[in-house]
C-alpha cells in the first residue's frame, strides 16, 4: 500500500520524482497544503534516491492527508475497495464478450470467497442483461459446486439477487433457464 500512496502522492502533486529538486518541491507542496513537514530527505529515502527505511506512521498518515484521505488507514481502506471495484468491472465487461469457461476462471482466480460470490453474481447479471441464456446456464453450472459450498447467507445473497433480475424478465423464459444448475442455484433458493 506504501508504493500506491507513493504514486497517489505524484499524482495529487502532478510532479514526476526525478531528483532531489522534485523532493524539495514536494516537501514544500505538502506543507502548504497540510500545514505539515516532512522533509526532502524524508522523500528522497521514499522514492529511492537514499537509503530507503520504513517511513513512520506519521509521514503515511500525512502524505495521505496530501491526498485528501483522513489518515493511511483510511487510503488503505478506500485503495482496497477502490482495486476490488476495479477488477469486478474488469471481469464482468470481459462477461459480456467473451465465453463462460473464462469467467469462471476469472472468479476463481480472485481473493476471498465473499468477492467471488458478488463477482459470480454480477457475471450471471451481465449475461442475463445481455440476454446470453446459454452462457448464463454454463456459467451457473460451472459455478453450482462453489455457491453451493458458501455459507447460507451467501447463497441466499446469489439466488435472490438472480432470481430477482431473472422475475423482472418481460416475455417467455427461456429454456437455458431450465437447466439443472440454474434451478438448483437460483430457483430453489429464490
Amino acid at each position: 500500500m506504501i508504493e500506491a500512496l507513493k504514486e497517489a502522492v505524484l499524482d495529487q502533486a502532478g510532479i514526476k520524482m526525478q531528483g532531489r529538486g522534485d523532493c524539495h518541491m514536494l516537501s514544500d507542496l505538502i506543507l502548504g497544503q497540510t500545514n505539515e513537514f516532512i522533509s526532502y530527505n524524508t522523500l528522497r529515502r521514499m522514492y529511492g534516491f537514499a537509503p530507503e527505511v520504513k517511513p513512520r506512521t506519521k509521514t503515511l498518515d500525512v502524505l495521505a492527508q496530501f491526498c485528501g484521505y483522513a489518515d493511511f488507514q483510511r487510503f488503505c481502506l478506500q485503495h482496497s475497495r477502490f482495486e476490488r471495484w476495479q477488477r469486478q468491472l474488469d471481469v464482468v465487461q470481459r462477461a459480456e464478450k467473451s465465453n463462460p469457461t473464462l469467467c469462471i476462471q476469472c472468479v476463481f482466480e480472485v481473493p476471498g470467497n465473499l468477492e467471488r460470490v458478488e463477482l459470480s453474481t454480477q457475471i450471471a447479471c451481465a449475461f442475463i442483461d445481455a440476454g446470453k441464456w446459454e452462457e448464463f446456464s454454463e456459467f451457473c453450472h460451472g459455478i453450482v459446486s462453489f455457491i453451493k459450498g458458501q455459507d447460507y447467507m451467501a447463497q441466499l445473497y446469489f439466488g435472490n439477487r438472480i432470481g430477482l433480475r431473472l422475475g423482472n424478465l418481460n416475455g417467455q423464459i427461456p429454456r437455458a433457464l431450465l437447466h439443472p444448475s440454474v434451478v438448483s442455484l437460483i430457483c430453489t433458493t429464490h
